[in-house]
């Protein structure tokens, strides 16, 4: 129960960032608090909302860990650690310039403002 529950609150936040997040994928060790998510794959337009001058052409996360204080909620910050990532990325050239891709970019990025 508490698993599917953790699990849709991470699919919620991570699936815009993720493309390969599996539910299944998940370890969590409910007494420590610990929520570790490995291989993760993101998404070619994962930093579109900073709107850098930038195409992400590949990312990964090693790991990813969320450490949950599970009964001080409101007193206590969840820890997030992230391992072994790998980004590749290039320059936006002018040249480069897409009018339609362009109109595409800055949709997705107004629907991910409005979540």
């Amino acid at each position: 129960m508490l698993e599917s529950l953790v699990a849709t609150i991470l699919n919620r936040f991570l699936g815009a960032y993720v493309e390969n997040f599996d539910p299944k994928q998940l370890n969590i060790a409910i007494w420590s608090g610990d929520v570790k998510l490995r291989n993760l794959k993101l998404k070619k337009d994962t930093l579109e909302k900073f709107e850098l001058p930038i195409d992400v052409k590949f990312g990964h996360l090693g790991e990813l860990t969320l450490q949950i204080p599970w009964s001080n909620l409101k007193s206590k910050p969840v820890k997030i650690t992230i391992d072994d990532v790998y980004l590749l990325a290039s320059p936006r050239l002018p040249s480069e310039f897409n009018v339609e891709e362009e109109a595409k970019r800055e949709q997705r990025v107004k629907q991910q403002r409005k979540s």
